[in-house]
């Protein structure tokens, strides 16, 4: 459960920024659609570059709980910035850090999700790896769920009207419109980071497989051929 709500966390932190990125460029940066590129590209750009760069530590820690944790902090503090952050460069920049938080995770997750899985198999003596990717995927479709109501919830709370076009168009019909905007950042960064921030700390308390216990359920596994 711990392993689930962890990628859960992080699969809405990051699904919930491409979302958002839509209202970002254009009320708050007030730039055309087309800038949307050049946010998620630096994006990409980050995840790609920094996946050399978690593997060579990785196999220096050797310890898959630890590694998950620091690719989560790492991804908590990148969101801290995109609150202030208010010119395109800024994003961009940001979201070259966010970008590299994100491929620690993308990193991360399967040999974790290894390591659940062959916890499970010593403790029932067989493999049944489809029921709890199943559950995986039954989380992602949750945190669809969770950012399309976390957006919604938020434009009804700030006064967002719905329709609008542009960050003139908003300013000129919202009755709170520096709240509308800061709305924005809400969905786009503060409640994904406290999400990040949660999930992180239950992962840290109870997720309980450590490098001693991961190498004993290998060995286990060995002796039942499995």
């Amino acid at each position: 459960m711990m392993k689930v709500i962890f990628f859960y966390g992080y699969q809405i932190s990051t699904v919930m920024i491409q979302t958002s990125a839509f209202y970002v460029v254009t009320f708050l940066l007030n730039e055309p659609a087309k800038t949307i590129t050049i946010l998620l590209g630096s994006m990409l750009v980050g995840a790609l570059v920094s996946v050399p760069l978690w593997t060579i530590v990785s196999h220096r820690v050797n310890n898959n709980k630890k590694m998950s944790l620091v690719a989560g902090v790492a991804m908590f503090f990148s969101f801290i910035p995109l609150i202030f952050v208010r010119d395109v460069t800024g994003w961009a920049v940001c979201m070259v850090f966010f970008g590299m938080t994100v491929g620690g995770q993308w990193f991360m997750d399967p040999p974790t999700m290894g390591d659940v899985l062959d916890d499970l198999a010593v403790r029932t003596g067989r493999r049944e790896q489809g029921i709890y990717y199943g559950y995986q995927a039954f989380f992602i479709r949750l945190g669809q769920v969770t950012i399309a109501l976390t957006i919604s919830v938020t434009h009804m709370l700030t006064g967002y009207v719905e329709g609008v076009t542009s960050q003139a168009d908003l300013i000129s019909k919202s009755p709170t419109p520096g709240l509308a905007l800061f709305g924005i950042r809400i969905h786009s960064a503060i409640v994904p980071a406290i999400i990040v921030f949660v999930c992180i700390l239950l992962f840290w308390k109870w997720y309980d497989l450590t490098p001693e216990k991961v190498a004993a359920n290998k060995r286990k596994l060995k002796e039942l051929g499995l």
